[in-house]
């Protein structure tokens, strides 16, 4: 059996194609399924579609007439001519494939270097699969596999530590200013995408009070009372300021919102420790002149990217030790899938022989009515040490080329050469 992947990602595909290739909704996932289980060739299969990639896997027993198939259905589900399609896809096979999914899962492809969200989107992926009646055996056992080595590196390895996004380099900074404080508050400025993003980190990792502005004080209120925080209208924003030790600004502005003058109107309260602006406005929110006041410490965006590159390169340092987990587990499984292609084959070979003694020994005594049954019995030993006998050299050969990663090569040519019957799609592959 062959493991393949067929698929775009965010490294091979702009979004305007990855968008006609995502498969978000049910409907669309349940159609691509009974497309798919309609493919004599593809005995199993699992989608995975996230908004970086959508990936086809499949086990199959035709590698080549699998990929092509793959092919086809992206072709179908997108109507995108076959040729863009083959520009920006890429495919794999045996232990690439099990290598590209389980660097996959661990967050090594992403495009944030060890993101936690792609291990439970694998997993959604394997569930669904599963309830749609495609993933068997082979498939379901691989992305147990991935999901294992996922929990292995993130255990093991630094990949999903560090600061990567604005959202946690905010707060990693709140944390490093404000934890040893108490009573202290946070001002966030903006009630847009990056500020909801921003808001929702702080609530969930910074124990202070929070308190939201914005010039659309509903838009703030909305988002204040999913989050059971306070929203306050920005024409309180001096008075708020005074209180606060933490000031961070993410709305869209052509002027400063925060300037030296304002600094001078507001009423500070005696404090000991400094207040943190963090500016992450484009244009800038906050005035740079503030940097100079005493008792102010300001961190624009470049601030704030030199923050999150430093948490890159501790990932992809952590990534490289990544590989080293990802490659053993490789093996691994390479070798429990090899040897999986040869135990049917091995149990076949065994139950052919011993239906053909069987067939043997029954007409052979039929002949010798007259035999007592220790005679009977010491026939029926004989012909079982003679089967064995001959079945040890193929058996032990079978195991060995498992071992190298022929098996599967080796099964066919043993399924051929005695003509086993065994269950599977074989026959209706024959016909198609």
């Amino acid at each position: 059996m062959f493991v393949t992947v067929y698929g775009i990602n965010h490294k091979t595909a702009p979004m305007a194609i990855r968008e006609q290739l995502s498969l978000a909704s049910g409907e669309q996932l349940d159609k691509a399924y009974k497309h798919l289980k309609s493919k004599l060739c593809i005995e199993e299969c699992v989608i995975l579609s996230t908004c970086n990639r959508t990936e086809l896997y499949t086990a199959t027993r035709k590698s080549e007439e699998s990929i092509a198939q793959a092919r086809h259905f992206f072709h179908l589900t997108s109507n995108i001519d076959p040729e863009i399609i083959h520009q920006h896809h890429y495919h794999h096979t045996c232990s690439n494939a099990i290598y590209h999914l389980f660097c996959v899962c661990s967050g090594i492809d992403s495009m944030v270097t060890g993101e936690n969200e792609i291990h439970a989107q694998v997993a959604d992926a394997l569930d669904y699969a599963s309830k749609a009646g495609s993933c068997g055996l082979i498939l379901s056992t691989l992305f147990q596999r991935a999901l294992q080595t996922s929990k292995t590196i993130r255990r093991e390895t630094a990949i999903s530590s560090g600061t990567v996004s604005y959202g946690s380099a905010v707060t990693t900074l709140a944390k490093k200013y404000l934890l040893h404080q108490k009573n202290h508050s946070i001002l966030l400025i903006g009630a847009g995408k990056m500020g909801e993003i921003i808001a929702r980190r702080l609530k969930k990792n910074v124990k202070s009070s929070l308190y939201l502005a914005n010039r659309n004080y509903n838009r703030a209120a909305a988002l204040a009372k999913t989050l059971e925080i306070s929203a306050i209208p920005m024409e309180t924003l001096k008075e708020h300021m005074a209180r606060a030790d933490m000031i961070i600004s993410c709305i869209s502005s052509p002027d400063y919102i925060i300037t030296r003058n304002i600094l001078d109107q507001t009423k500070q309260t005696s404090r000991q420790n400094p207040i943190i602006f963090i500016d992450i406005g484009v244009p800038r929110n906050i005035d740079p002149d503030i940097q100079g006041l005493e008792g102010i410490i300001l961190y624009n965006i470049d601030d704030i990217q030199m923050v999150i590159k430093e948490g890159l390169t501790k990932r992809e340092k952590a990534a490289k030790e990544a590989r080293k987990i990802v490659d053993e587990h490789t093996n691994d499984f390479m070798h429990w899938l090899n040897h999986s292609s040869v135990v049917p084959v091995i149990k076949a070979l065994c139950n052919n022989f011993n239906d053909i003694c069987n067939d043997e020994l029954v007409r052979f005594i039929s002949m010798h009515p007259h035999w007592k049954e220790e005679e009977r019995e010491q026939i029926a030993i004989l012909l079982k040490s003679i089967m064995q006998k001959i079945l040890n050299t193929p058996i032990l050969q079978l195991k060995k080329y498992a071992d190298t990663g022929q098996g599967h090569w080796a099964s066919q040519v043993i399924r051929s050469v005695f003509d086993l019957n065994m269950p599977s799609k074989d026959k209706d592959d024959a016909e198609n």
